[in-house]
């Protein structure tokens, strides 16, 4: 599998420009025409090198915001018609490697009509991010 830098960084939870650094300064410069390849202005590295100097890919590290809107995708698929997050939802206060649920309200209407949820841990204040480690949940 190839990803370019800004997938690989996405995948693997890194800030931005990580990998791009690592292919002309850093660590990944070693690699270069084997498992590391420029394209235009683009870096291509792959699944191989990115586990080997980063560790295992981490598919689960997501921006808080984005798990709001996969929870409203999947409940208006469901039919229902508006969520309304929890408040420990709004935004990360504390970095955090507990486990705990992310909960929203959901809607038909103006009428209660449920509950989803998220489990989570490694919340990080500086970019936002948690890492879920459990299935939205509708109830």
């Amino acid at each position: 599998m190839v990803y370019t830098s800004s997938e690989a960084e996405e995948k693997w939870g890194l800030k931005s420009g990580t990998v791009r650094a690592a292919c002309t300064r850093g660590k990944l410069k070693k690699y270069i025409g084997t498992e590391v390849k420029q394209s235009g202005s683009t870096w291509l590295v792959t699944k191989y090198v990115m586990n080997k100097e980063y560790g295992e890919e981490n598919k689960m590290i997501k921006n808080i915001k984005d798990i709001a809107m996969e929870v409203e995708a999947l409940a208006k698929e469901k039919g229902y018609t508006a969520i309304e997050p929890g408040v420990d939802l709004i935004k990360v206060q504390a970095n955090d490697n507990t486990i705990h649920s992310l909960d929203f309200t959901l809607r038909k209407g103006n009428n209660f009509a449920g509950r989803a949820s998220v489990t989570v841990k490694n919340a990080k204040v500086e970019d936002q991010t948690v890492e879920q480690i459990g299935d939205i949940k509708l109830q």
